[in-house]
């Protein structure tokens, strides 16, 4: 059986909102999720996937996901109660032989529907778009939260903020944001919200 080959992301296909909340005006709300290849890590994507698996179920503590399959890189989600939170995780795979064979899948993502008690996170701010370090050095990203819904608390079924890198022979970072250079070459840094908003930050590491 052939390997699936992995490529590390493009960063053109870094430009939205990995989950969008559409039709607003329906008492039952739709959501969209986007950039599926993205979602599985923010650090490499599998250019040979032949489709994906979105698993949905609202936030109780409880693991009754349910599955939806699109072969494209965005899926919509029907049916869902505009007042609770949902849960999302994607997983990626190769049809080898008539079998499915996965590739990989996303970290769960946490999401509050439009008339629920707590909001999401809108955009991050305080995000430098570039650092240049030196072998060794180490550099802090300050990354703070505006949120969709200024009068509600932030939904925090997860860490308010995953880090991610996509090349981590030239830089990694920690999960308190903390970017450490490797080896002489260019990464990209990224800053992931409770609900799959995301920042990009370039790195380039010299001697």
């Amino acid at each position: 059986m052939r390997k699936a080959r992995q490529v590390r992301y493009r960063e053109e296909e870094l430009t939205q909102t990995s989950y969008r909340n559409v039709d607003d005006s329906n008492k039952e709300k739709n959501f969209r999720v986007s950039n599926l290849r993205n979602l599985i890590d923010h650090t490499v994507i599998f250019d040979e996937a032949t489709g994906y698996e979105v698993y949905t179920s609202v936030c109780d503590g409880g693991k009754n996901f349910k599955k939806t399959e699109t072969k494209k890189l965005t899926c919509t989600i029907k049916n869902l109660s505009n007042k609770k939170s949902y849960k999302f995780y994607v997983r990626a795979y190769k049809v080898v032989d008539g079998k499915k064979v996965y590739l990989n899948k996303s970290p769960q993502i946490h999401v509050a529907m439009k008339d629920y008690k707590k909001t999401n996170a809108k955009t991050i701010k305080n995000v430098n778009a570039s650092y240049k370090l030196t072998v060794g050095k180490k550099a802090g990203i300050r990354a703070m939260t505006v949120k969709e819904n200024k009068n509600k608390k932030l939904l925090a079924h997860a860490a308010e903020f995953r880090y991610y890198s996509s090349d981590t022979s030239v830089a990694t970072v920690n999960q308190k944001g903390v970017i450490t250079a490797k080896e002489t070459g260019k990464c990209t840094i990224c800053v992931v919200a409770n609900n799959g908003v995301y920042k990009t930050i370039k790195v380039t590491v010299g001697e």
